[in-house]
């Protein structure tokens, strides 16, 4: 166990999709504020309600993506003593060694992800702030069995190595005598509370 392992973000890709997302805001104004005639435009209203929509919805994206490079320095994945740390989701959030179950590899479309399999999928559920993520969650858990997954897509690592070193790790930490699991689990419950 050479703890903790990082797992960065792959910055190349939401940079270029933080310009895509920019280029989608940028048409949305040239949508609503062109004047003449403007061949992409319909009508007064269809250019304005077209522009207001490709504002609103690219410019959170652009807001989501922006958001993701900056927080790219603390890594992706963590990997240490304590658990699981996701630092790459709009809601970073921690699963620990002693309610993981399995893992599983998942392809939805084409992102991948990997599903976390834990002992106590309420709990987590219960943990997540906003009705939208908790219903999410709970769908999450009717179709793939569990609530929480990590997506790897954004991550720069291959999914075959990722799974391997997590199934490696949850077997290492498994293979720890009861008393050090507790000690681990005392100190994570210490320290991890500060780190986040």
């Amino acid at each position: 166990m050479d703890y903790p392992h990082q797992i960065p973000i792959r910055r190349g890709r939401y940079a270029l999709l933080a310009v895509i997302s920019g280029l989608f805001v940028a048409l949305g104004f040239f949508l609503i504020f062109a004047d003449g005639p403007n061949p992409v435009r319909g009508g007064d209203w269809f250019g304005f309600i077209t522009g207001l929509l490709s504002i609103l919805f690219f410019g959170a994206c652009l807001f989501t993506f922006l958001y993701q490079l900056r927080r790219a320095g603390r890594g992706g994945l963590t990997i240490d003593t304590a658990g699981l740390h996701v630092h790459h989701m709009a809601r970073p959030f921690r699963i620990r060694w002693e309610d993981i179950e399995g893992f599983e590899p998942l392809r939805v479309a084409t992102e991948a992800f990997i599903t976390v399999y834990v002992s106590n999928p309420e709990e987590y559920i219960a943990q997540t702030p906003g009705t939208l993520l908790q219903k999410t969650m709970r769908a999450n858990e009717r179709v793939y069995g569990s609530p929480l997954s990590i997506p790897i897509s954004a991550l720069a690592t291959d999914p075959d190595d990722l799974l391997d070193l997590l199934n490696e790790e949850l077997a290492d930490y498994r293979a720890l005598p009861e008393d050090l699991r507790v000690r681990l689990d005392r100190n994570r419950d210490l320290s991890s509370d500060q780190a986040w």
